[in-house]
């Protein structure tokens, strides 16, 4: 009798461990780059707050230190793209800027190692995407996701600051109409992500 409630224990043990393995296993993140059409979507966009963001809680950090610089510079044009990978020290910082001189400059931020230049392309390309940057914030939320990357997408135009922020790819898996309305923004991203 004990040996044939053993085997129904071990049996049943054996299943449970099987139907949890398979919910843990379906909710690790996936790739969010995958089949993602026009007519498929599974980011939601919200309106958010202006409010200015912060990269890490140390204020000395290089990052927050470049941050601190594209708030309170005076450049014509100024615009960050950042990335970091959840529970780690790993981060990208991207700062492209137009000095009062005219001059566009690009500075490379990776895990704290900082690289300064000078970026030439034909402005003309972009000015006018550039021209009607408005003052708007948007937050890209997929889902639940752990060791994920997360995006925040600045541009600023004089006073006036974009911003955007995503658990997940920017400017991906949102609805075709939600893309259509940050059209103007997604060729900005695109061109200077590119650069």
């Amino acid at each position: 009798m004990t040996i044939t409630i053993i085997k129904n224990f071990k049996v049943i043990f054996n299943l449970f461990l099987l139907l949890f393995m398979f919910l843990f296993s379906s909710c690790a993140p996936q790739s969010r780059k995958a089949n993602l059409s026009d007519n498929y979507y599974q980011c939601k966009l919200f309106e958010d707050n202006s409010n200015r963001v912060y990269f890490s809680e140390n204020q000395n950090d290089v990052s927050n230190i470049e941050l601190s610089k594209f708030y309170d510079s005076e450049n014509d044009f100024d615009i960050m793209i950042y990335s970091h990978l959840e529970g780690s020290k790993n981060y990208n910082l991207k700062r492209i800027y137009k000095t009062s001189k005219g001059n566009w400059m690009e500075i490379t931020i990776v895990n704290g190692n900082k690289n300064e230049s000078n970026l030439i392309f034909n402005e003309v390309e972009i000015i006018d995407e550039l021209d009607n940057v408005q003052e708007k914030a948007f937050f890209q939320y997929c889902g639940m996701c752990f060791d994920c990357r997360y995006y925040t997408f600045l541009i600023k135009k004089g006073k006036s600051i974009f911003k955007y922020y995503s658990n997940g790819e920017v400017f991906e898996g949102i609805d075709k109409h939600e893309k259509e309305k940050l059209y103007n923004y997604i060729n900005i991203y695109d061109f200077f992500i590119k650069k």
